[in-house]
């Protein structure tokens, strides 16, 4: 096993300051909205199994600011059924928008998606999504991402590992407190993509 997966592994099996599995809805909330600026679209969908991942272009001018530093948004993915869960709910999906600042750390912004009304945002990106697994496809229409957020962005903060596949600890977790819908036909359409 290479070094850096082994030392992985290793962290794995620790349960220190591993990612969130059940947040406590009572836990401390920031209230202090999540500095955002998102600006540029994604370029292509990857289609690489489980998760769906979008990437972004060398130059985008998307971030957030968090603990006083500037995180840098590398590319974003979605998991269903979502990876957290909130007082011991698990939710139909979940976003997570990858940043990472000048040193190499990693923050992960989740947003949970529940079961109802049809996401005009994500329609647009499902219209790009490849059919095959390990293809790209560029996107068909711009994505505006700030429509990947919840209006109110108050969150619960945690630090812990990066999500899969490695667990090295150098991520700051922001869950959004919450949840955007999908419909059970946007649902369905992400779970037989491949």
């Amino acid at each position: 096993m290479p070094p850096i997966q082994e030392e992985a592994h290793q962290l794995c099996q620790t349960d220190i300051n591993q990612p969130p599995g059940d947040i406590r809805s009572t836990s401390e909330v920031h209230v202090s909205p999540l500095e955002v600026q998102y600006i540029d679209s994604p370029s292509e969908l990857v289609n690489n199994g489980q998760p769906l991942q979008a990437s972004m272009k060398s130059f985008a001018a998307n971030t957030i600011r968090l603990d006083d530093q500037r995180y840098t948004l590398e590319e974003f993915h979605f998991h269903v059924p979502a990876e957290n869960t909130i007082d011991g709910k698990r939710y139909a999906m979940e976003l997570h928008l990858m940043h990472r600042n000048s040193n190499g750390d990693l923050a992960v912004v989740a947003v949970i998606f529940t079961e109802g009304t049809a996401n005009k945002t994500l329609e647009r990106l499902w219209q790009s999504i490849p059919t095959l697994l390990e293809k790209r496809a560029t996107l068909f229409a711009p994505v505006d991402i700030n429509q990947l957020l919840p209006a109110d962005k108050t969150y619960w903060r945690f630090n812990g590992s990066q999500p899969s596949p490695l667990c090295l600890e150098n991520a700051a977790w922001v869950v959004l407190q919450h949840p955007l819908t999908l419909s059970s036909a946007q649902l369905e359409k992400f779970a037989c993509r491949s």
